[in-house]
């Protein structure tokens, strides 16, 4: 089951699902009257580097994720310039711990850098998310009108 999880969710993560769906550690405590001993991150983390399970990191990196350096360069951007764009939606970020991202560059419609003074970055995310929503059919229920 965490092997399953890794694919969309970080250590902490799994921890929290795997307790909130009932899931106990198996064999429970040694400690009289910790028998129900809820997952921890770092449970979670044993388990899959026991079990020799792929890392998040690793799975991201297979699916063609980049790191901050790696996406910066390729879009010829400062990395703080990355961050904000993933901030404000313009990239998609994947964690692959509790604090670091790699980062997924849009196929088509890549951002480009701009004058912020002129072009604000709050009005460039929203016109990427209008244009990104799906737009309501022409078409009349209900027959003529």
């Amino acid at each position: 089951m965490v092997d399953k999880l890794l694919d969309e969710h970080i250590y902490s993560e799994i921890a929290e699902l795997l307790n909130q769906q009932g899931y106990r550690r198996p064999g429970g405590s040694a400690r009289p009257g910790r028998h129900e001993t809820c997952f921890t991150t770092l449970r979670v983390a044993y388990l899959a580097h026991r079990y020799k399970l792929r890392s998040r990191y690793d799975r991201l990196r297979d699916l063609g994720m980049l790191t901050k350096q790696e996406a910066a360069a390729r879009l010829n951007i400062h990395e703080t310039t990355l961050t904000r764009w993933a901030e404000h939606g313009l990239i998609a970020k994947h964690a692959y711990d509790g604090q670091h991202y790699l980062y997924e560059l849009p196929v088509s419609n890549l951002p480009r850098k701009q004058c912020s003074r002129w072009n604000r970055l709050v009005d460039r995310a929203t016109a990427l998310k209008v244009a990104m929503a799906p737009k309501p059919s022409a078409e009349v229920e209900g027959g003529v009108v």
